[in-house]
């Protein structure tokens, strides 16, 4: 989505404007919002997120919701523009005020470990071991988007198993509907 310049680029255009810029999601990324989280919320009231991110690492998304849910002292309002998908939606849950352009899109999909295919003595295992995994990353993700959402766990999964083409993006109004975001944009 963003190569590495225009990603910095973009952080320092919003951090000019007092306001934190969220992309593609990985470790070092996630870091950085977590550092510019703090830096922008000194001697504020609330700080403002800007997401546009088709997502990412899953334990890199739940370690930047966990930490606006849990330890920043102020609360963080946040405006999505373009996509908002996959991991970036676990951060976008954990902010008081969410609001989207009218054509933002978001997805919600079942997460997935990776797993080494290569067919060896180990094989058998590491794919028992890549099941597990699954199953307990399915479980926080179900847990996470229940307490988050207006879905209850039956609507939650099957939301998740839609997938990740066209098929599995929703709209603003139904971001809105089930509790994704807290206002569309009026322009």
């Amino acid at each position: 989505m963003f190569k590495d310049s225009e990603r910095d680029a973009l952080r320092q255009y919003y951090l000019d404007r007092d306001e934190v810029f969220l992309g593609p999601i990985d470790r070092d990324h996630v870091n950085q919002v977590i550092l510019d989280l703090i830096q922008c919320s000194k001697g504020k009231e609330s700080v403002r997120l800007v997401i546009a991110s088709p997502g990412g690492s899953t334990n890199a998304g739940f370690t930047l919701a966990q930490f606006i849910e849990q330890e920043l002292t102020v609360p963080v309002d946040v405006r999505v523009w373009g996509e908002c998908s996959s991991a970036a939606t676990y951060a976008l849950l954990c902010c008081r005020h969410r609001v989207a352009h009218p054509e933002s899109t978001f997805v919600l999909h079942r997460q997935t470990s990776g797993i080494d295919l290569e067919y060896n003595l180990d094989f058998k295992r590491k794919v028992e071991e890549w099941k597990k995994d699954n199953a307990k990353t399915h479980e926080r993700q179900v847990a996470f988007y229940t307490r988050k959402l207006k879905l209850n766990r039956e609507g939650v999964e099957r939301e998740l198993l839609r997938g990740t083409g066209i098929d599995a993006e929703i709209s603003v109004k139904k971001a809105l509907r089930i509790g994704l975001i807290t206002q569309v944009a009026k322009f």
